[in-house]
């Protein structure tokens, strides 16, 4: 995430504390050049990279819920992808960090 910040990071965690769907993720990759999916962020909760989503209820009848993500998972993609680029395998990287 060539320009996601620290403080911009900082600032997201901030602002959404009761965490983020999974198309917000997605939409903040793509605002800094990541290429991130939908498709990847499952993958990489499948394989114990990053933490599964909880539902939250919406008030009022047939409402339904929706799943969140904690906002930290933002920040843990970073250092995914910074690692992924610095040629690290997915294994090495659940072994060493997660």
């Amino acid at each position: 995430m060539e320009g996601l910040t620290e403080t911009m990071l900082e600032e997201l965690e901030r602002q959404h504390p009761e965490g983020l769907p999974s198309t917000h993720i997605v939409s903040r990759c793509a605002e800094h050049g990541v290429r991130f999916s939908e498709a990847t962020l499952r993958k990489y909760v499948q394989l114990g990279l990053l933490p599964r989503s909880f539902r939250v209820g919406h008030k009022g009848s047939h409402k339904g819920s929706q799943g969140l993500y904690p906002t930290s998972v933002v920040r843990q993609i970073v250092e995914i992808k910074k690692h992924l680029g610095a040629n690290r395998t997915i294994e090495e990287i659940r072994s060493d960090f997660f």
